[in-house]
């Protein structure tokens, strides 16, 4: 008789994540990097649109540009912290400015990592696996 060992399923769980940017060249070349490395991507292209996937759908994390049509990624993540308190996120951004004022919005909300594009493949991954590393829930 085979012996299978009892486990938890958690382990075999595939991160999933939520890349909303309005750029699609971003999410097409974000979703090709991160699925190399395992995770379920999934893509909106606004802060509504995003708002509305997380709502229908758990995410491990959610990577957001910050300037964006109908909703930006400011007033997205504003609302994310009220409706989802425990979740995590990644700002991208391509704002260099640090008096503008989109940085000065996104430096009011607390302990949210930030990188600038362009990106390097390898930081979007070190980034990504810390954050999804620092707990276990999905939203």
């Amino acid at each position: 008789m085979l012996y299978f060992p009892l486990f938890s399923f958690y382990y075999l769980r595939v991160p999933r994540i939520l890349v909303v940017d309005d750029e699609k060249i971003i999410t097409l070349m974000f979703r090709e990097v991160l699925e190399s490395e395992g995770h379920q991507v999934e893509s909106a292209y606004d802060g509504e649109e995003g708002l509305r996937k997380l709502r229908q759908n758990p995410y491990d994390l959610v990577i957001s540009d910050i300037v964006m049509p109908i909703m930006g990624g400011v007033e997205m993540i504003t609302e994310l912290r009220r409706e989802f308190a425990g979740v995590k996120i990644l700002i991208v951004t391509s704002i260099t400015d640090a008096g503008s004022d989109y940085m000065e919005m996104v430096q009011r909300l607390p302990s949210i990592p930030v990188l600038r594009k362009p990106i390097d493949k390898q930081i979007l991954i070190a980034a990504v696996n810390e954050l999804l590393a620092e707990g276990t829930s999905r939203i």
